[in-house]
């Protein structure tokens, strides 16, 4: 009788958010796929292009205890600001302002309903300088940050590695 593989534990799923024919809302998903194409992410480390962040996106959290969200991210900062923010906070306020199907708060509030909440959630974003349907091309103010947010990136993954994300106890 053939042995089932047990599914590796997924210590960090890193996704990136956004649409890439509008502009610099593609930013989360540019940054993530360059990310993802660097050489020595330890075993527990997925990288996943979401495109525009919807319900399709749950079943990946089964089993998740580090999420990262890259994304185009408007709080009314200069074009290029780099921002992180606590997702289970992100996830307390309204829910009214994402430009994607489902915001980082409503996949976070439907993850806890069929008990897929990763233990630590952080949003690591881009303040856009253009949303419009220009083409997979990023304004020169976010292309110019887009080191600096994978370098937010990079520590939010070494962190979460180093903590090791448990689970609470339910």
């Amino acid at each position: 009788m053939p042995h089932s593989r047990p599914q590796p534990v997924i210590q960090v799923l890193v996704l990136g958010v956004g649409n890439t024919l509008m502009a610099d809302d593609g930013a989360g998903v540019a940054a993530v796929r360059d990310l993802a194409q660097e050489a020595g992410w330890p075993e527990g480390v997925r990288f996943m292009d979401i495109g525009t962040l919807g319900p399709r996106a749950l079943p990946y959290l089964e089993g998740v205890r580090g999420l990262v969200v890259v994304d185009a991210v408007a709080g009314g900062n200069a074009p290029g600001t780099v921002v992180r923010v606590d997702g289970h906070a992100l996830a307390r306020q309204d829910r009214a302002g994402s430009a994607h199907d489902m915001g980082v708060a409503d996949l976070l509030s439907q993850a806890a309903a069929v008990g897929w909440s990763p233990r630590r959630v952080v949003v690591i974003g881009v303040e856009p300088s253009r949303v419009a349907l220009e083409g997979e091309q990023l304004s020169p103010e976010v292309r110019s940050r887009l080191g600096e947010l994978k370098r937010m990136v990079r520590e939010e993954i070494r962190t979460m590695l180093r903590i090791g994300s448990p689970r609470t106890a339910s």
